[in-house]
């Protein structure tokens, strides 16, 4: 293997453009371009006589080559090609899961990275290329000598999966184009349908590119296949991830004064529709739609090559009462016929095992495939015998599942299996949550310019690179440089917690902070009551603190939330920030002191700087709080601090088995590590309230003058929509967005309208005071200069402060650009 090249650079690249042969054109963007050159043998003679050609048209003094020889150690693709290239790749189903394991093992079975290289380059044009993704992440997750590597976005590796056809089609139009003509696809925020169906007013939270993107990565570091010890309480986790996307999605309903989501009866029919106008571009053809009052039915799809799946919908209710009863007994058994007791705290793990049936499910034969196959029966309903030959909807796969309101009516039912176990355990007793020596004396949240405890939330628009991840049919190895879209997504200003601590003790002492959100009204403005509100909390943040004796004070942004990451990096932004894998120093948190617990490492979690972001899995940071209302949104925020003590999990590998990565621990855990926290997942939310006092609501519950505190907010929704920095170019739009803006004119007329549009959809405008800031602006006035909305502190959205007037919001002319 060329040592020239980084590794970073030769893995990276494997990811471009999956759908487009890999030996047709050089990869990259940056100053140098890279050309994987590999042996012609294994292609057709005719294509092999068409790539010499084209390899002698290539500059080789901007274009470095990359060789792949055959693998030292050889493989059988048989069992991988049983999946048609055209299909739906999904974990869902079981003869994918095979084929993947397949492909996974060949990968891994490849020693050294020279052979590694060879297979995924060689077997990336042969096979499904959806599968080929998956299995590339999971083998390079599991390999200690990529332990730096840093995937792209996978939207730009994928983006038929994550944008709608049209986008795509608009893309590829404009990429026929020069250059300096091209225009930025706006994404129709409303591509999927009207408010008429309530239904639509979610589609920001469920259309989510990044949130998406999460559950799909989740999955991945989380696969069905994970052996046992290799995700440390993987089946909580799943119940947890789930749960706290169910409680935030409640709080987006209530936003939009819809009520709260209703458990699936999957014996009955599906409420909703589903029309997603979603294009695979690997088979040129749209997962499948589904009308509203679709009845389930049992599927039997044995001749459909994509799937050859069949599911008896009595099976799924006959899953379903064992697994109840096994809860009520509090026995489970084994696929040997022994017996377990899960009438504990631990239980809850292997219940989520035998839901998800993955393979530490203890018995797969008795309590069947519930949660895959539920998955699976939603996204046939339409064309459940293959009549058709209809595609699956988007439940088929983890990537574009939340896209449909039935994925969250489904989960809800899920969701109601674990509460169902959680509420056989004894509540906490007063013991279980008070610290005696520590004590809360104030908490509240602080966003800048604003009233105590108001939170403030928006819309913001970002640029992504389509060029990385489409075919565009192209007949010369040229490099066609950026095609951009531009989409839409909630986001909100950043804001501190504030709270004081007092110790009563004389010795400096180490607690866990724990945050929890919840809507504090129903659907109808009434007050929820504690059993009501306790299973809609969702985790905010936890991490460390050290609480010396007398008073302590404390402030943490919300930017810094152990739960959250911020957007991935581009395939640009690696080109940027090129380093070799595995040369790079390690960070001082990875070299902690071996009995240090791990909880240290979430002490500051967003410790590491851009560049070294290489674990993908987290809650995405810009959906932290709910939409909110232009009224104010009323909530509970909960904050209690534990005994670290009690909390602390002892490492358990070496520095050299873990990656250096900043990923979501409430969301993700920790790879190859222990999850960093004693306590049950959801803690002190995970059971029913104790009974020995007599309560209503939150405050009732709460032990006062202790190591908990409760603050009512108002988040309030702006509407508004700000450009982020970087996505500013100087280039036309196109496509009609959701406010009515001409499908097509000059960027600086289009900011113009941005202004014009805040002013009129917030009722707000220019005071005496701010007037001044404006008298002079005219963005089409300089024809070389970039318009870049700037506000608050980073400098990356537009800040709308709580005055009348958008004093805060200023407009600087600036020359940089995505693409310099």
């Amino acid at each position: 293997m060329d040592t020239s090249t980084s590794n970073q650079t030769k893995f990276m690249y494997l990811f471009e453009r999956i759908s487009e042969p890999i030996y047709f054109s050089p990869r990259g963007q940056g100053e140098k371009q890279f050309l994987y050159v590999t042996p012609l043998n294994h292609l057709p003679p005719n294509i092999a006589k068409v790539v010499i050609e084209m390899r002698k048209g290539i500059p080789t003094d901007k274009v470095e080559s990359i060789n792949v020889s055959y693998s030292s150690i050889p493989y059988d693709l048989t069992s991988v090609k049983l999946l048609p290239k055209e299909a739906i790749f999904s974990t869902f189903n079981k003869m994918h899961q095979q084929c993947a394991a397949s492909l996974i093992k060949i990968f891994s079975e490849q020693t050294t990275l020279i052979d590694f290289l060879s297979a995924a380059s060689i077997s990336r044009d042969e096979v499904n290329s959806h599968l080929w993704v998956y299995s590339m992440i999971r083998a390079i997750i599991l390999r200690s000598d990529l332990n730096e590597f840093k995937l792209p976005g996978i939207w730009e590796i994928m983006p038929d999966r994550f944008l709608n056809g049209s986008v795509l089609s608009e893309a590829k139009r404009q990429a026929r184009l020069p250059q300096n003509e091209r225009s930025v696809v706006v994404v129709d925020r409303s591509f999927s349908g009207l408010d008429l169906d309530p239904e639509h007013k979610l589609v920001y939270f469920r259309e989510d590119i990044a949130l998406n993107a999460a559950h799909w990565t989740w999955h991945i570091v989380y696969p069905l296949d994970a052996p046992r010890g290799q995700r440390d309480r993987k089946g909580e986790l799943f119940f947890k991830m789930h749960h706290d996307l169910i409680a935030r999605y409640d709080a987006e309903r209530l936003s939009n004064g819809l009520g709260r989501v209703t458990p699936l009866n999957i014996q009955t029919f599906a409420t909703e529709a589903s029309f997603p106008k979603i294009t695979l571009e690997n088979s040129s053809s749209n997962y499948g739609t589904r009308a509203p009052n679709t009845p389930f039915q049992s599927v039997n799809r044995l001749m459909d090559p994509n799937s050859r799946t069949q599911i008896d919908l009595d099976d799924l209710a006959l899953w379903a009462a064992r697994i109840n009863e096994a809860i009520d007994s509090g026995i489970v058994i084994s696929s040997t016929g022994e017996t377990s007791s899960i009438a504990n705290e631990k239980g809850i793990d292997t219940l989520g095992d035998i839901l998800e049936a993955s393979d530490l499910t203890p018995n797969s034969k008795f309590y069947g495939n519930y949660h895959n196959e539920g998955h699976i029966l939603s996204s046939f309903c339409q064309d459940p015998d293959f009549r058709y030959k209809e595609n699956p909807g988007v439940m088929y796969s983890t990537e574009t599942a939340i896209r449909d309101a039935i994925f969250f009516r489904w989960h809800k039912h899920i969701d109601n299996i674990f509460l169902r176990l959680k509420n056989t355990l004894t509540a906490y007793t007063t013991d279980n949550l008070v610290w005696s020596d520590v004590v809360v004396t104030h908490f509240n949240l602080q966003t800048e310019d604003r009233t105590p405890n108001t939170l403030v939330t928006y819309f913001e628009q970002r640029d992504i690179d389509l060029s990385r991840g489409l075919d565009f049919g192209r007949n010369s190895s040229n490099n066609l440089g950026p095609i951009l879209a531009r989409f839409t997504h909630l986001q909100h200003e950043d804001f501190l917690y504030k709270f004081q601590v007092r110790n009563t003790s004389e010795k400096s002492l180490s607690g866990t902070v724990r945050i929890f959100m919840a809507p504090r009204l129903d659907e109808q403005q009434v007050r929820l009551t504690l059993t009501q509100q306790q299973i809609l909390f969702f985790e905010m943040d936890k991490y460390t603190v050290r609480i010396r004796p007398g008073l302590n004070v404390y402030e943490r942004s919300s930017k810094d939330s152990s739960l959250t990451i911020p957007w991935e990096q581009s395939f640009r932004d690696l080109e940027r920030n090129a380093t070799s894998c595995g040369r790079g120093p390690k960070h001082p948190s990875l070299t902690m002191p071996w009995e240090h617990s791990f909880h240290d490492f979430i002490r500051n979690p967003h410790h590491l700087d851009a560049t070294k972001v290489v674990c993908a899995c987290g809650w995405p940071s810009h959906l932290l709080i709910p939409k909110g209302k232009p009224e104010g949104f009323a909530c509970d925020v909960f904050m209690i601090i534990t005994n670290w003590e009690d909390d602390r999990v002892r490492r358990t590998n070496s520095d050299a088995d873990l990656r250096p990565c900043n990923p979501s621990i409430g969301f993700c855990g920790i790879l190859n590590e222990l999850f960093p926290d004693k306590k049950p997942m959801g803690y002190p939310f995970d059971r029913k309230p104790r009974k020995d006092s007599a309560f209503t609501y939150l405050e009732d519950w709460m032990i006062p003058n202790s190591n908990m505190k409760t603050v009512e907010v108002s988040i309030i929704h702006r509407n508004a929509t700000f450009v982020f920095e970087s996505a500013v170019q100087n280039v036309p739009l196109i496509n009609q967005n959701e406010s009515g803006v001409v499908t097509k004119n000059d960027f600086g007329k289009q900011a113009s309208d941005v202004i014009s549009r805040t002013v009129r959809s917030t009722g707000i405008g220019p005071s005496s005071s701010s007037s001044k800031k404006y008298e002079n602006y005219n963005p089409g006035k300089n024809e070389n200069s970039d318009w870049v909305v700037l506000g608050n502190k980073r400098g990356q959205s537009g800040h709308l402060n709580s005055e009348t007037h958008l004093e805060s919001v200023d407009y600087y002319p600036s020359r940089s650009h995505l693409f310099q």
